[in-house]
């Protein structure tokens, strides 16, 4: 099975090959990004037809930086996709592995963080946020999404440092209405009653 997948991407390489080169004058697209591409995939493919682990890691990392030079190499931004794949990447082979193996919490925990890292690398080639603190935004997301995916409801401790990380990352956006400092505290004081009441009626 596995020498045939590998046979059909390099059919398919070898087709999309004489295309790019017969259109060469007209068509911009890298061969070598869209060959990336192809592997990139077919390496996930093996993956997912086989149990092997270890395909995962070049098909994540041929299909993203093969993507980034396809579509994005002639961007002003193109320096921050780069460096967000080396984020992105990992965090989405953490985030396949959690969700195909046996679901431990500590792959989701840092698939999240790193794709929470590269979205902030992302958004910050893309915009300037002057009134938002955006990595600590990201961060508080990802932990809330953290929360959320990992369906350990019991245990709010990732959602109550997302929610902290996410008003520390909105403070000076709070500042203009003036009220910054008695909303982040009143939310902080609730939360902080919400993990005592918790931890006294816990059994």
């Amino acid at each position: 099975m596995t020498n045939k997948i590998l046979a059909i991407a390099l059919g398919f390489i070898l087709i999309f090959g004489g295309i790019f080169y017969f259109f060469q004058d007209s068509i911009s697209i890298s061969y070598g990004a869209v060959c990336s591409i192809i592997l990139g995939c077919a390496f996930i493919v093996i993956y997912f037809k086989n149990s092997r682990r270890w395909p995962i890691l070049p098909g994540i990392y041929l299909l993203y930086m093969g993507i980034a030079v396809a579509f994005f190499s002639d961007t002003d931004i193109f320096n921050y996709i780069i460096t967000s794949v080396f984020f992105l990447a990992p965090g989405t082979i953490f985030v396949v592995l959690y969700y195909t193996t046996d679901n431990r919490r500590p792959l989701l925990t840092l698939g999240l963080i790193l794709l929470s890292l590269g979205v902030c690398v992302l958004l910050s080639g893309l915009f300037d946020f002057y009134y938002v603190n955006i990595f600590l935004l990201c961060i508080g997301i990802g932990f809330v999404l953290n929360y959320i995916l990992g369906k350990d409801y019991a245990n709010r401790l990732t959602l109550i440092v997302g929610i902290i990380l996410i008003l520390l990352s909105l403070r000076k956006f709070l500042n203009i209405t003036g009220y910054a400092e008695a909303i982040i505290s009143t939310i902080l004081v609730i939360l902080g009653f919400t993990v005592i009441v918790k931890a006294l009626l816990d059994k």
